[in-house]
């Protein structure tokens, strides 16, 4: 399992875990043409993609990546927040539900941050054992 990071920054955020036969996206805060070129234009191996919150450089993208049929996962209120339109929309998380992606396992559970309803992610999968992501918490 490798994890690239696309961007980290207040320009945007978007991470792949990905292994030979599937990826999950954590944040939409870049194009999707990265991810794509990430994962060799496969999109198809994409599970899902995470998004935590709202802002820009985590959200910016989600229409995007919907219209890309890759399936995005966030919040109710994320959800309120951003309002996507358009034929896809996300599915919906919530703190304290597990939830199962492909082979990834994901317990969503509420952080702080000033945003309609973040959540951090315990992300469990059988080559890498428990991944916990959380960002712009404290």
């Amino acid at each position: 399992m490798d994890l690239t990071v696309l961007g980290s920054s207040s320009k945007g955020n978007c991470y792949v875990l990905q292994n030979r036969d599937e990826a999950l996206v954590l944040e939409c805060g870049v194009p999707p043409l990265f991810v794509k070129k990430a994962v060799g234009f496969d999109i198809s191996k994409i599970a899902g993609c995470l998004v935590s919150h709202e802002h820009g450089d985590h959200a910016e993208h989600v229409g995007s990546f919907l219209k890309c049929r890759i399936p995005v996962y966030m919040s109710h209120g994320t959800m309120k927040a951003i309002e996507p339109k358009g034929t896809y929309l996300p599915l919906l998380l919530e703190a304290g539900r597990k939830i199962t992606i492909g082979n990834f396992t994901v317990l969503p559970f509420d952080v702080k941050h000033d945003a309609a309803e973040p959540l951090g992610f315990l992300i469990k999968h059988p080559e890498i054992g428990v991944l916990l992501f959380a960002t712009d918490t404290y």
